[in-house]
């Protein structure tokens, strides 16, 4: 009631018409935002009116698509016709409205859409209504990033301002990030999250689906089971991880946006395509390590794949899971079956914390190689520089 009547407050004549009309458009836009991002929002409103609000917001579906477009746009648009529904999405508006962190409020709103709703749909609108807003709307709905994404390409709408692009996101992110703004949360495993966070990152910074950022990134869905989709949308509906979730992704994305000099992924894992370890190169890395005693270690081709594997991860800062295996592809199908059921062994092998004497001089030895197969990446952008020392496959990419 005190909500009602600040309302018909604002109607009276002594009151500014062109602020009334942008105070409605603002709650219009909000009560939008929460309908496409429902339930994020459900904690704001009243216990009494929060059963009726679900109803009217799941029966706001994906709208169906004819030759590209929605079928229908009154969906998002119109109110809800049950009164308590729509006392609960003027509530929860008003709330937000009202809050003096209206950037990250609204910013939370819209990413959590992202998730749950028909983007195509919620945005039309958004942008429809955006213009009759008031100012200090417009500016809290501006993205935390300048860049876009512009018929299904990745792009930056920022020439020479200082920020972070999708490019800047490696695919498994690097554990310094993780442990300063993931470290804290819980729900699922770190491996899981520092992956679907550099998924999020991506969408941060260019607006593109999960699938899209995936893609971009190099992750193959169909071959990535850690990668629960179906799991991102739980999180949403059960407001457990969500809300923290998006605050630490916002400040490991503003801490990017930040910071000079960041590495290009992107040119990195293209420049790595398909490359392995060859034979040349090899025996050069190989002779670098010391003579044993008895039984020497094996030193053959599946082992010249693992290692290859290995410097791609520190190159590109990607999971061995989606490394190019050009050595591998080229053998048998019998021995490539044989190789994949040894693959996890060799690399537990290298990455382990105590390895065998013989697999941690290796990982010495790979990792000096691969700090400088990054440093002739980075400096010839994105060709690889072919030099005594820095011979590659016979299969370059172009």
């Amino acid at each position: 009631m005190q909500l009602q009547q600040r309302l018909l407050e604002s109607l009276e004549p002594s009151h500014p018409a062109e602020q009334d009309s942008c105070n409605y458009s603002d709650i219009r836009l909000v009560a939008l935002l929460i309908t496409a991002s429902w339930p994020h929002a459900s904690p704001l409103v009243s216990p009494e009116l929060a059963s009726s609000v679900p109803a009217y917001a799941q029966s706001q579906p994906d709208l169906p698509r004819k030759k590209g477009r929605p079928s229908s746009r009154h969906h998002f648009a119109s109110p809800p016709e049950d009164a308590a529904a729509c006392a609960g999405l003027l509530q929860a508006a008003a709330r937000i409205l009202d809050s003096s962190d209206i950037r990250d409020e609204l910013r939370e709103l819209t990413e959590a859409a992202d998730w749950t709703s028909s983007r195509a749909s919620w945005q039309r609108e958004l942008m429809r209504q955006e213009e009759n807003c008031s100012p200090r709307i417009r500016e809290a709905l501006k993205p935390p990033s300048p860049f876009t994404r512009v018929s299904g390409i990745i792009t930056s709408n920022a020439s020479g301002r200082q920020g972070y692009t999708p490019e800047n996101v490696p695919a498994f992110l690097k554990d310094e990030w993780c442990h300063a703004f993931l470290s804290k949360l819980g729900g699922t495993s770190h491996k899981y999250v520092r992956k679907v966070a550099a998924i999020c990152l991506v969408q941060l910074a260019a607006g593109n689906s999960p699938a899209e950022a995936a893609k971009f990134l190099g992750i193959n869905q169909a071959a990535e089971s850690a990668v629960n989709w179906d799991k991102i949308h739980d999180w949403q509906d059960t407001q457990k991880l969500p809300r923290g979730f998006r605050k630490s992704l916002t400040g490991l994305a503003e801490m990017l946006s930040s910071t000079k000099g960041l590495i290009d992924y992107q040119e990195r894992r293209g420049a790595l395509q398909n490359w392995e370890i060859s034979e040349t190169t090899w025996e050069e890395l190989t002779a670098r390590l010391p003579t044993t005693r008895g039984r020497q270690p094996t030193i053959n081709a599946r082992k010249r794949q693992d290692a290859s594997v290995f410097v791609w991860t520190q190159v590109t800062q990607g999971e061995h899971l989606f490394a190019p295996r050009p050595i591998e592809a080229r053998q048998p199908r019998e021995i490539q079956r044989d190789w994949a059921r040894r693959r996890n062994t060799t690399w537990y092998q290298l990455t382990r914390p105590d390895a065998m004497s013989h697999y941690a001089k290796l990982r010495r030895v790979l990792t000096e190689y691969a700090e400088q197969v990054a440093r002739d990446i980075d400096s010839s952008a994105g060709q690889i520089i072919n030099t005594p020392k820095l011979t590659h496959s016979e299969h370059p990419r172009p």
